[in-house]
């Protein structure tokens, strides 16, 4: 609600007679719009995910092992995975 407001009034000034403003307004309605998907989208899936790598920290120390351990481990997996996929798609593609 709060961008709507600006963002309709701003979409006016390029569409107007005022020829002069009409760079600053396309730079303003940039920049809400950037902000705005930063709000909506960027902020909560970067919260998620420093959430759930607590959670996974929190978990693992409950277990008594320790982080570096544990962060190898979850690479390993990590490389595992991608290894499996793209042999997987190569095999799909032929």
């Amino acid at each position: 609600m709060t961008s709507q407001d600006p963002t309709a009034q701003l979409v006016q000034v390029p569409t107007g007679t005022g020829e002069s403003r009409w760079p600053m307004a396309l730079a303003v309605l940039g920049g809400m719009a950037v902000s705005t998907l930063l709000t909506l989208f960027v902020v909560p899936s970067a919260y998620a995910l420093i959430d759930d790598v607590t959670s996974w920290n929190e978990d693992r120390q409950r277990r008594g092992q320790g982080l570096g351990a544990g962060l190898g481990e979850a690479w390993s997996t990590l490389r595992h995975r991608g290894a499996h996929m793209r042999t997987r798609d190569a095999s799909e593609s032929s």
